[in-house]
This record gives structure tokens, C-alpha cells and sequence, in this order.
């Protein structure tokens, strides 16, 4: 072989190292299809890269996953993955809700798409610190009470929601710790209350100038429920709007349904 027809050391660099045994790059564009069943592993292919069905590679960092539609959008993580990337742009009525193992590393996470993302508690985010952005649908953590973060990274709402739901009984409170942006575009914060429990939003919440938070809530008409936020900081003419009634009758008993607002509010 002629020196001008060897290999570049590039080259070579890329085929030892860049491709994997199956013949796919690391750190590949993967959508989920959920073709074999609801299982988030790293050997089964319910995964497509463009060319076909693949599994999913996890690395430092693995694979960026997309989730748009599909098949088992009720998704079990086998352990604990590292994505490039987190995005969503599923419509209303194609939710995806997981549990199990846990998210990783540093890769940002987007949701797009009108439809809910939802992590039940069982899904761990103790090791992430991605930046996260949600431009449409809900962004929810499934919790009854305990700590339901995800991560410690800045969660901005630009346009979509964030919000907690509940399943369990009378009193308990989940606590979403991340700092949240909110920008012009708005957003909301909201809890899906089930019997008289408590969503609290600790991290600090940052208005930008001619936004608007809205504060929803929804729950069984009988219930007492609450929004506890930690301090606030607004910019220009930014707005707070709460979007559900105050008071309630249960057994001739008027209740209360309230907003905490437990930290300095400025600007």
C-alpha cells in the first residue's frame, strides 16, 4: 500500500475506538419504540436509531434519547443510565410514565409536546445535574411524599408545566428542591392531589419580566390540598396568578385549599 492510500491515523482512531461491537457510534440519536415490551435495559432493541431497532447504549455519557410516541410507554429502567440527552415531544394523550433504576450525569433534559413525562418516586435523579427546560406538557414527578427532585440542576419553564402527583392517602408533602426559572413565555407549577396532600416547591423561583406563573391545582372536590413555595424573585412586571378557588365544604366544615409562600419575595 502506497503512503498516500494508508489509513489516516484519524481514521484508524475512529474504527478502534468510536464504533462499538454491533457496529453502532456511542453516544447515538436513539427514539424509543417500545417494539419488545416496556423495559429500559441495555440488550433489548425497543429503541430506533434511523436504520432500525437497537438497544440502548449506555457510557459516559450513553445514548441521546428521544421520546415522541411508540409502543409500552410504561417504562421500567433496569438500572441506573447516563444519556447524552433527555428530550421529549410527545403530544396530548401520549404520555410516558417510568420507574426504577435512575437518570445520571449531566445531559439536559427538554420537554416539548403537550402530553405528560411522568418519574414515578422509584426513579432515582440523586446523581443528575442537567439542565432542564419545559416548553410544553407537564413535567411530573409521581410521589407521596419525600424529596422529588430531579437532580440539582435549574428547571425552566418556558411555556410548560411542572408539577407533582399524587396517588396515596391524607398528608403527605413532596418537595421539588430545583431552582426554577420561569421566563416571558411563562409557565405553571401544580399539584395532582389525590387526599389532602401537599406539594412544596423549595429551590427558589426566578420571574423574568413580563411573565406569569400560574399556580394550579387539582383534587377530589373534598380535600383539603397546598402549595407551599419557597422565596421568589420578579422581574418588571412579572405576575403570580393562582388558578384554583380557596375555600371548600366537607361535612358542613369549611376548608381551606391555600398557597405558602415560605421564603422573601423581591423585586
Amino acid at each position: 500500500m502506497s503512503k498516500r492510500n494508508a489509513p489516516t491515523f484519524a481514521a484508524l482512531l475512529t474504527a478502534a475506538i468510536l464504533l462499538l461491537p454491533g457496529g453502532r457510534a456511542a453516544a447515538a440519536n436513539v427514539t424509543w419504540a417500545g417494539g419488545v415490551n416496556g423495559t429500559w435495559d441495555t440488550s433489548t432493541a425497543n429503541w430506533n436509531d434511523g436504520v432500525g431497532a437497537v438497544a440502548y447504549t449506555d457510557g459516559t455519557p450513553g445514548d441521546a434519547v428521544n421520546f415522541v410516541g411508540g409502543l409500552n410507554r410504561t417504562i421500567a429502567l433496569a438500572s441506573t443510565y447516563t444519556p447524552a440527552s433527555i428530550g421529549f415531544n410527545n403530544a396530548l394523550g401520549t404520555d410516558f410514565a417510568f420507574s426504577g433504576g435512575g437518570i445520571s450525569g449531566s445531559g439536559a433534559l427538554s420537554k416539548a409536546g403537550a402530553g405528560d413525562a411522568i418519574f414515578v418516586n422509584s426513579t432515582s435523579f440523586a446523581g443528575y445535574s442537567g439542565a432542564i427546560g419545559v416548553t410544553g406538557g407537564r413535567l411530573l414527578r409521581q410521589q407521596d411524599s419525600g424529596t422529588g427532585s430531579f437532580g440539582n440542576g435549574t428547571i425552566t419553564l418556558d411555556g410548560g408545566t411542572l408539577g407533582v402527583k399524587f396517588t396515596g392517602g391524607w398528608a403527605g408533602t413532596t418537595t421539588i428542591a430545583n431552582p426554577i426559572s420561569v421566563t416571558v413565555n411563562g409557565g405553571s407549577i401544580t399539584g395532582l392531589y389525590n387526599d389532602g396532600n401537599y406539594a412544596s416547591y423549595s429551590g427558589g423561583i426566578a420571574l423574568a419580566g413580563g411573565s406569569t406563573l400560574n399556580l394550579d391545582a387539582t383534587g377530589n372536590a373534598g380535600n383539603e390540598y397546598a402549595l407551599y413555595l419557597g422565596a421568589m424573585t420578579l422581574a418588571g412586571d412579572a405576575t403570580i396568578k393562582r388558578n384554583f378557588t380557596d375555600t371548600f365544604l366537607y361535612g358542613g366544615v369549611d376548608g381551606r385549599r391555600k398557597v405558602w409562600f415560605n421564603g422573601a419575595i423581591t423585586g
